[in-house]
């Protein structure tokens, strides 16, 4: 239950970002309150996933993983005074995971990997939240672009840095979540048995087919100069692809049928 506290906290300031005073507007504080939460977080997840029959990978406990590391990034953004609040949109989800965690049974029944499958899911599961980071940050990015060339500027947009700085660390974000991706790939062809055997056929080629999109998203904006409207429709489409890979089964056995692979 250490992770309920940390899902109070995330809540609060979410809330906060919302509705600011003076307090929650303080740099040092939002971080001091974060750290907390993000201790309280990893430790409640440790109590919750290494259960004595292995590692429990649970659909709801999965995504609490997702949520640990974007509070995490949103962490390291304060400290390093990001110029986009990001806090605004994705602390509420941090909030919705830790609780679903917490709270919703899964069927799932824990079990014991190899210290390469571990990694093969912690990396992948490391791009997903980052990705996840980059979505929110791209649909601000072209809310931002529409802006511009409307000339209707909302109090969101008017705090906004300037559009290619925008652009650039949405790449930069995009560059180190296809990392990971790449990474989770090669240690899953590596490590896992039949990583093409049918029971895993869908969840390998809809990966493979997001990667495809993310290579092609990287290369038509280098080649072809795509902007906002075009690289979000690309990264959109294989953000989509990815989380279907990742948790739609899961969800249909998990929550839909009620049992485990």
């Amino acid at each position: 239950m250490l992770a309920l506290p940390a899902a109070f906290i995330y809540g609060l300031l979410a809330l906060s970002q919302w509705r600011p005073t003076a307090l929650f507007s303080n740099k040092w504080f939002i971080c001091g309150a974060l750290t907390i939460a993000v201790v309280l977080h990893t430790l409640g997840l440790k109590q919750a996933i290494w259960v004595s029959g292995g590692l429990d990978l649970g659909l709801f406990k999965a995504l609490s993983v997702v949520a640990l590391v974007i509070a995490v990034m949103l962490l390291l953004s304060q400290l390093r005074d990001f110029q986009v609040n990001l806090g605004q949109w994705l602390l509420p989800v941090c909030t919705v995971a830790v609780l679903a965690g917490i709270f919703i049974e899964s069927p799932y029944q824990a079990r014991s990997f190899s210290f390469g499958v571990t990694l093969h899911i912690l990396f992948a599961l490391l791009a997903l939240a980052v990705f996840s980071v980059t979505m929110v940050y791209a649909l601000l990015l072209r809310t931002h672009d529409r802006a511009l060339k409307t000339h209707h500027f909302s109090a969101l947009t008017k705090r906004l840095p300037p559009l290619q700085s925008m652009e650039s660390t949405q790449f930069k974000l995009a560059w180190i979540g296809f990392t990971l991706l790449t990474l989770a790939m090669l240690m899953g062809f590596i490590f896992v048995d039949n990583y093409f055997a049918q029971h895993l056929l869908h969840k390998t080629s809809l990966t493979l087919l997001s990667w495809l999109f993310f290579a092609v998203l990287f290369i038509g904006h280098h080649l072809w100069g795509w902007r906002a409207l075009m690289t979000l429709r690309w990264f959109t489409a294989a953000y989509i692809l990815l989380l279907l890979a990742f948790f739609g089964s899961k969800f249909v056995l998990e929550v839909i049928l009620q049992r485990t692979a």
